[in-house]
């Protein structure tokens, strides 16, 4: 059951900081509703009323390489040198961002999700003079 309008404005607005707070490190970042073709942090909100509720944080490798792995995939060629390739710059970009996102006054922790291994939630965030 999803949470109620002011939960849900309060994770809209947490998203919405959070996305600001990368961009102004220098990292793409996007709703994950909006347009994936180029690589950056995609921000997912989960709104349901349980303790997953929060925001979340992921590496999408872009519309080209996230097409190459699914073909991988498809074809069970599980060790192409794309799929690690893919996870590995996962691993690298969201700790990236993590640290960028610290300094912004952003704490988050891993997810720990084992169908998106390196994903973030978002624990705190701090206000900021001026923003």
């Amino acid at each position: 059951m999803p949470a109620d309008d002011h939960v849900n404005d309060d994770l809209r607005a947490m998203a919405a900081t959070v996305i600001d707070r990368l961009r102004q490190s220098g990292i793409h970042a996007f709703l994950e509703t909006e347009d994936e073709d180029e690589p950056g942090v995609k921000v997912q909100i989960d709104a349901m009323d349980n303790a997953d509720r929060g925001v979340y944080l992921e590496w999408s490798p872009g519309a080209q390489i996230k097409s190459q792995v699914v073909a991988a995939m498809i074809a069970k060629r599980y060790t192409d040198p794309v799929v690690h390739r893919s996870a590995q710059e996962k691993k690298t970009k969201i700790a990236e961002a993590a640290s960028a996102l610290l300094s912004a006054g952003v704490r988050t922790e891993d997810a720990q999700n084992d169908y998106a291994p390196y994903s973030l939630k978002v624990v705190s965030v701090l206000s900021v003079a001026g923003s």
